[in-house]
């Protein structure tokens, strides 16, 4: 993965998910680890962001650690959990946990299939023997219905930004560009890129990743995938192959 792409990012994030419902999306995670019967013994959160999410689920200090890819987002983060700055493709820790999650279409981070496949093996790698992972992704259908062509200006405290935002059919990259202006500062643009993928590939790489698909849902449901849905949610197990 690249870098920490969230230098000046991390200073407007909350604001620019300010829509987002963390609290409903924390109950739908309890809801599926009440579902499935998961063990919460020791639990990994990847790609925390500023650790919106976390704090909701009520996993007392010591059972859960929250890591992301970018120190500047983290550090917003609140400190009364363990925090780990990291990549979602070199876990820094050894096997022992009984879940690991991300949110907010994280993989569609990862630019290709091959960054997708040592990701889930890294994930293989620290769970415990039957451990959890759920993660969801976001659907081309996501990014034709709401952000094919999007744009917005903003102010946040002492910031104004603008986001654009652009949608590439052909190369399934979703291009997200955001221009920062700091009082008495020059502008910065950052840009962030998702990659779209399908399903189908999804399923195949996770299956060669040693992860056992036990179920996938239309996002913030229990309903099935369809071709309509815009997020889907995967619950998946390490499989206890010899």
């Amino acid at each position: 993965m690249a870098g920490d792409n969230y230098s000046r990012l991390s200073l407007i994030y909350n604001d620019l998910v300010r829509h987002v419902d963390y609290h409903g999306w924390a109950i739908y995670i309890l809801k599926l680890i009440e579902k499935f019967d998961v063990r919460t013994g020791r639990v990994l959160e990847l790609a925390s962001g500023t650790g919106k999410l976390f704090p909701r689920l009520g996993f007392v200090n010591g059972r859960g650690i929250m890591s992301d890819l970018s120190f500047n987002m983290l550090d917003q983060a609140s400190s009364k959990y363990p925090k780990v700055c990291c990549d979602m493709t070199r876990i820094p820790f050894k096997t022992g946990f009984d879940l690991v999650f991300s949110c907010f279409d994280s993989v569609n981070h990862l630019s290709d299939t091959d960054q997708l496949a040592v990701h889930f093996q890294e994930v293989t790698r620290v769970l415990t023997p039957g451990g959890w992972f759920f993660f969801d992704m976001v659907t081309e259908r996501n990014s034709r219905a709401y952000l094919s062509t999007y744009s917005k200006k903003r102010k946040a405290g002492t910031l104004s930004y603008s986001q654009a935002s652009q949608y590439d059919e052909n190369s399934k990259i979703h291009y997200n560009k955001f221009k920062i202006t700091e009082s008495g500062k020059e502008p910065v643009v950052e840009e962030n890129r998702e990659y779209i993928y399908n399903d189908e590939e999804m399923d195949h790489i996770l299956r060669n990743s040693g992860l056992e698909i036990v179920a996938k849902f239309d996002s913030f449901t229990f309903d099935p995938v369809e071709d309509d849905s815009y997020r889907i949610q995967y619950i998946t197990r390490k499989r206890n192959d010899p």
